[in-house]
């Protein structure tokens, strides 16, 4: 008993958002004052910022300039490429 109010365990696991050994889904309710905001955090501020989705759309000459870029990026090189390529002869 605190306060005169009389806690269980199963009481005290809900207020602090656990039930059965698991976190419970969903924002913890504020069990004091209903009247005042929870706080935003500034890592949860940044967290929204850099994950917010972002759409681009691009021209039709944008779109083949990118996907030019993106082959050439992801090209299959075999072995026998990549070692012609690091040990070919140069003529100075």
């Amino acid at each position: 008993m605190i306060n005169g109010n009389i806690y269980s365990i199963n009481n005290i696991s809900e207020i602090f958002g656990y039930k059965g050994g698991r976190i419970m889904e969903g924002p913890i309710k504020n069990q004091f004052n209903a009247a005042v905001p929870t706080k935003v955090s500034m890592w949860t501020k940044v967290k929204n910022f850099l994950l917010q989705d972002i759409t681009i759309e691009l021209t039709p000459k944008q779109e083949a300039t990118f996907r030019a870029i993106d082959d050439f990026w992801h090209q299959e090189i075999t072995d026998e490429q990549a070692y012609s390529f690091l040990f070919q002869k140069i003529k100075f």
